[in-house]
Parts: C-alpha cells; sequence; structure tokens
C-alpha cells in the first residue's frame, strides 16, 4: 500500500523534552505482515502533547518490564510491545490492505524508537524515572479502600468529579472513552494500576469486562443495546447487551449534565443505533472496586464484593453519585 507523507512528530512529549532531544536515525524499513486478512478500521494518530506522552509512558513501561528481568529489550520486541499495548486489537505489523492509518501508526512508532534507541540504558532509566517524579504521564487516582464510600454526602458536582472521575481506567472510578479506546485494553489498564501485570491475563480481563457491562443502574441504563462491533463483539455481552455504543461518539457530554445535577441523555437506542440531535460525546463508564488482595491472591477480579455504605452494591457508582444527579 502507497504511504502518505507522514510528518515526524517533535518528540516524546517530556520523554525527549527532558532528554534535551537526539538525533533520530535512519527509520526502519515497514514490513508486510501476511496470514490474515486486511484490517480496514482507522487507527487513531497521536496529535497532542497528552498523546505522546501516552506513548512516552507506554515505552517506559514496555522497557521496565525487561529491565526488572534483567533484559535491555529494544528493536522489535519493544516495538511490538508499544503497538499491541497502544492498539491491543490491531493485528500488527501493517500488511497490504490494512488501513492506511496502520501503517502511519507503525511508521510514528518506528522513528520514535529510532530517538529512544540513541538512549544509553542509564538514559532510559532516568528518564523514565523523571517521568514519573514530575507528574508529567496522568497516574490513576489511589484506589478507595475497599467497603468505604470515596465521596460524602453535601458534595458540590465539581467536587464529587475531581474524586470520581479519573483520566486513565482505574477500579472504583468513571472513566470517560476516548477515540482508539477499547474494552480489553481499558480493562488491562486498570487491573495494572492495581497489581501490575494482573491485567496481561486475558481471563482476568474477560470477568471485569463482565463485570463492567453488569452495572445496570449506570452502564447499561445509558449504554446498554444489542450492538456489538469490532472492538465490542458479542463475547462481552451479559444477557445479550453490551456496551459498545459507549465507545461511540452519540452521546450528551456527560460532565455538563452531572453539573446540573442530571444524567446524560443516552444517544443510542435499544438495537445502537443514533438518535439524532442528542450529542457527540462518547461514553462515561463506571468501573467497579476491586478487591486488590483477591486480585493478587486468586488472580481474578471479584465482581460486586464490596458494598457501598448503605448496602448497594459497588458494581454501580456510590448511592451520593445518584443522589446528587437525581436517579
Amino acid at each position: 500500500m502507497p504511504m502518505n507523507p507522514i510528518v515526524p512528530i517533535a518528540g516524546l512529549g517530556l520523554l525527549l523534552m527532558l532528554l534535551g532531544g537526539k538525533k533520530k536515525p535512519k527509520t526502519a524499513s515497514l514490513p508486510t505482515g501476511g496470514g490474515r486478512g486486511p484490517w480496514l478500521e482507522p487507527v487513531p494518530l497521536p496529535q497532542t502533547d497528552a498523546d505522546r506522552d501516552l506513548i512516552a509512558e507506554t515505552i517506559c513501561e514496555c522497557w521496565s518490564k525487561q529491565a526488572a528481568q534483567g533484559l535491555y529489550m529494544d528493536g522489535p520486541q519493544l516495538l511490538d510491545c508499544l503497538a499491541e499495548t497502544m492498539h491491543p486489537n490491531v493485528p500488527w505489523p501493517p500488511q497490504e490492505g490494512d488501513h492506511e492509518t496502520v501503517f502511519a501508526a507503525w511508521q510514528i512508532f518506528v522513528d520514535i524508537l529510532g530517538d529512544w534507541s540513541s538512549l544509553t540504558d542509564d538514559e532510559k532509566e532516568a528518564a523514565c524515572a523523571e517521568i514519573t517524579a514530575v507528574g508529567g504521564i496522568a497516574q490513576p487516582p489511589q484506589q478507595p479502600s475497599v467497603g468505604l464510600d470515596p465521596v460524602d454526602q453535601g458534595q458540590d458536582p465539581g467536587e464529587l468529579l475531581d474524586i470520581l472521575i479519573s483520566n486513565t481506567p482505574s477500579p472504583g472510578h468513571f472513566y470517560r472513552i476516548k477515540s482508539g479506546d477499547t474494552m480489553a485494553q481499558i480493562a488491562r489498564v486498570a487491573l495494572n494500576s492495581l497489581i501490575p501485570g494482573s491485567g496481561e491475563n486475558g481471563n482476568a480481563r474477560l470477568d471485569y469486562i463482565y463485570c463492567m457491562s453488569s452495572g445496570a443502574a449506570w452502564n447499561v441504563e445509558l449504554y446498554g443495546s444489542t450492538r456489538t462491533t469490532q472492538v465490542y463483539p458479542e463475547l462481552y455481552s451479559i444477557n445479550g447487551l453490551t456496551l459498545a455504543v459507549a465507545f461511540l461518539p452519540y452521546h450528551e457530554n456527560p460532565i455538563a449534565a452531572i453539573m446540573e445535577t442530571r444524567p446524560p441523555e443516552r444517544g443510542a437506542d435499544g438495537e445502537g443505533n443514533k438518535i439524532s440531535g442528542v450529542g457527540s460525546s462518547y461514553g462515561m463508564i463506571w468501573l467497579p472496586p476491586v478487591d486488590p488482595q483477591v486480585l493478587a491472591n486468586e488472580g481474578e477480579p471479584t465482581c460486586g464484593a464490596v458494598n457501598w455504605s448503605d448496602g448497594s452494591s459497588s458494581i454501580d457508582p456510590p448511592p451520593e453519585f445518584f443522589a446528587l444527579v437525581g436517579v
């Protein structure tokens, strides 16, 4: 497939800024893949500093896992880890017939890792440590203590949202879906935020997806439908319903609605068809709390094992939140 010219990314967000920038080596050739059908859906490309910071964080995560075992992974292994972590549903590497953005994303990763490979191991360690130290990449909020409500009665909407919404998937918080997210990716990041490595277990991810898909009072109420998509297959359905439409920009802005102390209006009917005139926002789903001790000991998340102070299940958000939005 012919490639469109790619404008090189200026750097790895904070990573390359902290390192002062390195001269980029010659870009590696793109592989052609094989043995599968073409991937026809577009892959979102990094455009903002936050996007680039996420790439930097992912590189550090992939590299640090190997460094912890005394292995310093670079080259094809790091490229595969970066691509598969950023876009886990895409069959990497790209091959003829894939959507042009698959090739573009791969080229961007190749170019960025050219900068990375020019650093020494000590520079890589220092860069990743600095990113965490200065808070250059958003860290998930601390998981609320099991069995304790994370909000108090009488809090205003802004304070409540500051507590309950996380910019990265984290159990016990709302997460506002972004373009390119997948349910598997959300489950992976959320579980890894509690117990590193636990989100790499496919059974654990699936259990947590079922848990998220069981929240009738919020997730299913706002985003439940019979629709399935490539990023939300029938495998994830509960009682014939999926949360696939939460990953589509059909809905009212949830933050604006909550600030008006009401629930947002859903933008899809029961079959997952767009309801015109509602909005163009992605969904905001509730990620139920997980007992980290059970996750660590058994390797799988428990669903509904934690109750709020009024005895209601934490599969859904806390009762104070529902009182605020009038549900």
